[in-house]
């Protein structure tokens, strides 16, 4: 199952092979990888990364979603 957004017709959302990503997640997981530290610090200094590139966009769904302000 491919997943994908059209709403904005200016800059879509890319395709998303949910099966495969959840494959890969569960392989990740099963290999016991995940449950290292010095792994999991990176992940989490990966999300915060994307967290703040993506901000604005994160500030606007919320406020079109759910009308939260930017300080909410």
């Amino acid at each position: 199952m491919l997943l994908t957004c059209m709403d904005n017709k200016e800059n879509p959302m890319p395709q998303i092979d949910i099966p495969g990503a959840v494959a890969h997640l569960r392989s990740s997981f099963n290999s016991y990888r995940t449950r290292d530290i010095v792994w999991r610090l990176e992940q989490l200094r990966r999300l915060k990364i994307i967290v703040l590139e993506r901000e604005e966009d994160i500030f606007a769904a919320l406020k079109q979603d759910m009308g939260k302000c930017t300080f909410d």
